[in-house]
């Protein structure tokens, strides 16, 4: 199989693959318009007087003219060109800010069920009762409730975002890991 006919295979099958591209243009794309395309139609105004300018051209240019008639504001094409391209990127970013999570639905799904597997298998193990002291300092610990770990949200909420986000780090980088 040829180097095209796998990429093309590729393209079709991964969605990370697709992401990958889609940021790698985003980001040539940035590259070419801070380099080549700029961000300012419009000439830099100088608070040097124009009689100021025409002597500083002249010594270090032989004219005796403005930085503006030196340097003449682009005009037609460019400007058009520069207005298009900045747009042009803002959509290609717009575009991979909106695709970014749906290329990686099915990483988030299967790190969204390990999690809930490993937060409901640590919530069903046999509890250890901690007794919890309520009321008055009289109160007894033998009369006090015995808080499960059914009942502990926070502890189980924890588990969950800690267990979620190691098993995306994991289905991501492990991704890179096996190529």
């Amino acid at each position: 199989m040829n180097s095209v006919a796998m990429f093309a295979a590729r393209l079709r099958t991964s969605n990370n693959f697709r992401l990958e591209l889609l940021w790698l243009l985003i980001v040539g794309h940035l590259v070419f318009n801070l380099f080549f395309v700029g961000f300012n139609p419009r000439p830099i105004e100088s608070s040097v007087s124009e009689t100021q300018q025409r002597y500083y051209n002249e010594y270090f240019h032989g004219k005796y003219i403005t930085d503006q008639e030196l340097n003449p504001p682009p005009s037609g094409f460019v400007v058009w060109f520069r207005s298009f391209s900045w747009r042009l990127w803002l959509i290609e970013l717009i575009a991979g800010i909106i695709y970014f999570p749906i290329a990686l639905r099915e990483e988030v799904g299967r790190a969204w069920q390990h999690a809930r597997e490993r937060t409901h298998t640590w919530r069903d193990a046999p509890d250890q009762p901690v007794p919890v002291i309520v009321g008055t300092p009289t109160t007894t610990v033998a009369n006090a409730p015995i808080r499960t770990r059914r009942d502990d949200t926070f502890r189980q909420a924890w588990i969950f975002i800690r267990e979620f986000a190691a098993s995306i780090i994991a289905e991501i980088l492990g991704e890179r890991v096996v190529r």
